[in-house]
């Protein structure tokens, strides 16, 4: 499970955009990055680095989510 939520300072949490980048990079594997992908670029994330099949085996791609978290996006394939 991961949990995610918006800027709250007074809780110490704070957005990527107020520390000036993220301080992660978040590699979720899936079944389906095609669907996962989809998904996520129709609710407002921002593409980073395409998806695309990679020459290690995997078919992956970066995006930033709208809170800016970084996302790898990833399916073995090989």
């Amino acid at each position: 499970m991961i949990s995610l939520s918006e800027e709250s300072p007074e809780w110490r949490n704070f957005s990527p955009q107020s520390l000036g980048g993220t301080t992660m990079l978040i590699t979720l594997n899936v079944e389906d990055a095609d669907a996962v992908w989809d998904q996520a670029i129709s609710l407002g994330a921002k593409i980073i680095f395409p998806l695309e099949d990679q020459p290690y085996g995997y078919r992956q791609g970066r995006i930033e989510d709208p809170f800016g978290h970084f996302w790898i996006i990833s399916t073995r394939i090989a």
